[in-house]
């Protein structure tokens, strides 16, 4: 009986163990957001960078035919996001916090410029 009793708790153990999901650390969260010009429609083709203040490390992506763009698994940490497309300002926007297990979003507006020109957003707390 006694022995019947360790093979049940055994078994019990044993798929316990199994039912318990194995999760993986995640140390990053993700940065989405659209591209507009100063008429509200969409950029497409613009260029997004997003770069890490603390590493300098900077992740690339382009404005989707849908006018979005999406950074995933960034590192968690303080960005500053630049935007250019021609024909637009340059655009800046200083401080954008990507947390943990989170999407942050940051929608942006262009204006009509020339490259050399460059609008500087530096985000509230």
């Amino acid at each position: 009986m006694k022995h019947l009793k360790r093979r049940a708790a055994f078994a019990f153990a044993a798929l316990a163990m199994l039912a318990i999901p194995l999760t993986a650390q995640v140390t990053s969260g993700n940065l989405v957001g659209a591209v507009y010009d100063p008429s509200g429609a969409i950029v497409p083709g613009a260029t997004v960078v997003a770069r890490n203040t603390s590493t300098g490390l900077e992740n690339t992506t382009t404005v989707t035919s849908a006018g979005d763009y999406r950074f995933e698994n960034l590192p968690v940490g303080t960005y500053d996001l630049r935007v250019t497309a021609p024909g637009f300002a340059n655009y800046e926007l200083k401080g954008v916090t990507v947390e943990l297990n989170a999407t942050a979003t940051q929608n942006v507006k262009l204006a009509v410029g020339q490259a050399a020109t460059t609008v500087e957003v530096s985000e509230s707390a």
